[in-house]
């Protein structure tokens, strides 16, 4: 069972050089699956734009997901609804900042502000 305090500590934004390169507001959205409305993850978006990939190291929630970028590429699966086994992202290696990153599957998911 999680503690108030251990959730509290995981919502936490997350600030470094990534962040300050990107000039705007963060947020932070559930990532939902569209076939089944199941919450796969918390993510913290920084800047504008649209959601494209999910950077290992901005995965806020579950706990399961959070030290992902800390693992080899090659042992991390594809990203999948946890109730519908419906695929949502493939991880692969973003070449422009050399950052391990989940691609999304157009369709696949919503994405929502998180409260």
């Amino acid at each position: 069972m999680i503690k108030v305090q251990e959730i509290i500590m995981v919502l936490k934004l997350r600030r470094d050089k990534f962040k300050h390169a990107r000039v705007g507001n963060s947020r932070l959205y559930d990532i939902i699956c569209s076939n089944c409305s199941h919450k796969v993850l918390v993510y913290q978006k920084d800047g504008p734009g649209n959601l494209l990939r999910l950077y290992f190291d901005r995965i806020i929630a579950p706990v399961e997901l959070i030290d992902l970028h800390k693992k080899n590429i090659k042992e991390i699966d594809y990203l999948k609804c946890l109730k519908c086994q419906n695929l949502l992202a493939s991880p692969y290696i973003y070449l422009k900042e050399n950052r391990p990153a989940f691609r999304l599957f157009k369709d696949k998911f919503i994405k929502r502000l998180h409260k």
